[in-house]
């Protein structure tokens, strides 16, 4: 997966999200923060239109948390405002 970081210094990466494998997915773009260790903020927005199984937030950028980092390689490249999930 290949992400961005923003003109505010966010590593912000674009995900596919649903409730269960037969529904359609909706794409957010998520602000990646290593300092979180669970798994996925989301707005309660999207938690209320989706019907998800989340944490819900009163913020308007979800959060990718480590929990679904574990096991993965995580590159954010300040200098060029670019960032790889593997």
């Amino acid at each position: 997966m290949i992400g961005k970081v923003d003109a505010l210094g966010r590593a912000l990466l674009d995900l596919q999200v649903s409730p269960d494998i037969n529904q359609e997915p909706t794409a957010i773009t998520a602000w990646v923060d290593t300092a979180f260790n669970g798994e996925l903020v989301v707005p309660r927005s999207i938690i209320n239109k989706e019907a998800i199984e989340v944490i819900a937030n009163e913020g308007a950028t979800p959060l990718l948390g480590i929990g679904l980092l574990d096991g993965h390689r995580l590159v954010v490249d300040y200098r060029r405002h670019g960032l790889e999930l593997e």
